[in-house]
């Protein structure tokens, strides 16, 4: 997977991007990169709250960011540990098995890399077009397919390289806009 990820990186960079750089704390790198995903969300949904999202491959912070923020949220994971609603505050996880069913009722999809590796972000892209959903996916899995993703469906793929944020120092992001 890193091989395929490297070269098309390098065969066909993403169009349409932009790099945000931060250096700070782990902790403070976090909150940036879940306002980043919270703040592309507003653009795709033109502002409006009161609309359902999921989560595709729990990213915890998401969830809450999304609850607070007025939308009526859950995720999908194959993580046994943390589906039912007990993990994030009442936030309901359902197993992966129903991701497809969650997202087909949803407005937007925030999908994370790990799709890649489990070969199923191109059916969550199908069923996003065939329902009119938004997406974004998050990748630390496979950030250089952004390009292939956004030809292929995505609205934004946002980007995160190593070092990733739980490391001190400086972290980038690329935004790929569709």
């Amino acid at each position: 997977m890193s091989l395929l990820d490297s070269l098309y990186g390098a065969l066909r960079p993403a169009k349409n991007k932009k790099l945000l750089t931060l250096r700070a704390d782990s902790l403070t790198k976090m909150r940036w990169r879940t306002q980043i995903v919270y703040d592309e969300a507003l653009r795709l949904l033109g502002g409006k709250k009161d609309r359902t999202v999921v989560n595709v491959g729990v990213v915890g912070d998401f969830l809450r960011k999304f609850r607070d923020g007025g939308f009526d949220v859950m995720g999908t994971d194959f993580d046994e540990e943390i589906t039912g609603d007990e993990a994030f505050g009442g936030i309901p996880v359902v197993d992966g098995s129903r991701t497809l069913e969650a997202v087909a009722k949803a407005d937007l999809a925030v999908i994370t890399g790990m799709t890649v590796t489990t070969d199923t972000i191109d059916g969550i892209l199908a069923c996003c077009r065939e329902n009119g959903v938004k997406t974004i996916v998050f990748a630390e899995t496979g950030p250089n397919l952004a390009g292939y993703y956004v030809e292929h469906g995505a609205d934004v793929y946002l980007s995160e390289r190593f070092p990733f944020y739980i490391f001190h120092g400086t972290s980038e992001i690329e935004v790929c806009r569709g």
